[in-house]
């Protein structure tokens, strides 16, 4: 029975990280009391005393603590949290059935021997032991909550694509404590935690149906056809009719309720925070030529509308270094604040649309050039100069990507394309 209720307080931990759960599981396993002691009897502790070696030798806790190490440095940065968001679902339900099959000194090697020889339906594992078979179904629970966990992010990376608030990088380094402490605690106190996990599943599906009823709400409908309709959309995407009442986006593309009067200025402001001008969809790709995946049209129609997009945030520089400035001049605590200003005010526009790839490298050169000169903030008189180079600098180097990728995929002139300019 301790196998199984073991085994469901592991889920949670184990949709949130693959490798960290089982390293902390591992160090349980090399330092747990021996068979026979008190805490083993009434704990879970005695499943990972069985565990074999290939987990709990020295090489074994030092490739493991690698991998996870690499596994933590890897979830902190946005570029590769997206780059791995397909697969992460299927990498954790392999290690979750993994660890289960191994908890129950199932003969992994065995496994994976039968099943090269008769194939993935081989009824080994179904047919030796209902713990066996219960492992599987660990593994597919763990596929189904990674994938609700991944949906939560998805849509907090619409809101907040490259993490300019920190918020999804905050709750990563919660995710890691709560992998390894974790899986830890559910060996020692497997009933607490099976609860403690139950919670977490269901506040992970709460949230995630809040999520999805929250901006079903927000849209309204089209009073032509019916259709829900995004309230800062030009257009209905069912029957094309321009909207009479067009309401502002403000920050993180969230909706206000203003009523647009410059459509200009709305169709930039739909552009910089990554939502469709015409239909008001969200656009999911990093990258300038795409198509909306709502109504099918394109954020961009020619290198003139990028020069104008260009402009329009080239605008925005001036106030954007002059409150960097006054936020030099607050010593140390001003600097957080600061960064964050200038990211998601004048880089974020830009950045969204640069793909996985060139935004991963530049983004480690641009951190690179980011700590060389915070290490001029201790400097007098120059180190209130620091957030505004720092502002400067990012602002080149990724209007220069940025303006290279765009005009690689883009024609010089559309005249068939030209977006809606107006909602009436």
């Amino acid at each position: 029975m301790i196998f199984y209720i073991t085994s469901l307080g592991l889920i949670p931990f184990l949709a949130s990280r693959a490798l960290i759960p089982i390293f902390a599981t591992a160090l349980t396993a090399r330092f747990a009391p021996g068979h026979g002691d008190l805490l083993t009897e009434y704990t879970g502790i005695e499943l990972v005393s069985g565990l074999p070696g290939y987990l709990t030798g020295d090489h074994a806790l030092i490739i493991l603590g690698l991998g996870a190490l690499v596994e933590l440095v890897i979830t902190k940065s946005p570029d590769m949290r997206l780059a791995l968001q397909t697969s992460e679902s299927g990498i954790r339900a392999l290690t979750g059935f993994f660890l289960c099959f191994n908890l129950v000194e199932g003969d992994f090697m065995e496994l994976v021997d039968i099943v090269l020889r008769e194939g993935p339906t081989t009824s080994y594992v179904w047919g030796n032991s209902f713990a066996y078979t219960w492992s599987f179904c660990i593994g597919w629970a763990v596929f189904f909550t990674a994938r609700l966990r991944g949906a939560i992010y998805a849509t907090l990376t619409d809101m907040d694509e490259d993490d300019d608030l920190g918020v999804q990088g905050l709750m990563s380094w919660m995710e890691d404590s709560f992998g390894f402490f974790g899986a830890i605690m559910v060996f020692l106190m497997p009933l607490v935690t099976l609860i403690v996990a139950g919670m977490t599943l269901l506040g992970l599906y709460l949230f995630k149906k809040y999520l999805d009823y929250r901006e079903e709400r927000q849209k309204v409908p089209c009073a032509h056809c019916g259709h829900p309709n995004h309230r800062c959309a030009a257009a209905c995407p069912n029957c094309q009719r321009h909207h009479d009442r067009v309401m502002q986006v403000g920050f993180l593309g969230i909706i206000k309720d203003q009523p647009v009067t410059d459509f200009a200025a709305h169709r930039f402001s739909m552009q910089a925070t990554k939502r469709c001008y015409s239909c008001g969809e969200r656009l999911r790709k990093k990258q300038v030529n795409q198509n909306c995946p709502v109504c099918g049209a394109q954020p961009f129609y020619s290198q003139r509308e990028l020069d104008e997009y260009l402009k329009r945030v080239q605008e925005k520089l001036p106030q954007t270094l002059a409150i960097c400035a006054a936020f030099s001049l607050i010593p140390i605590f001003g600097l957080i604040p600061g960064i964050i200003y200038y990211r998601t005010n004048l880089l974020s526009s830009m950045r969204a649309y640069i793909p996985v790839a060139s935004g991963c490298m530049t983004r480690w050169a641009v951190r690179l050039v980011n700590l060389l000169l915070l290490g001029l903030q201790w400097v007098p008189l120059l180190g209130t100069l620091v957030l505004p180079m720092m502002c400067l600098v990012n602002y080149m180097v990724y209007r220069s990507v940025f303006s290279r990728v765009a005009r690689s995929g883009l024609p010089l002139d559309a005249p068939g394309s030209a977006p809606v300019t107006s909602g009436v």
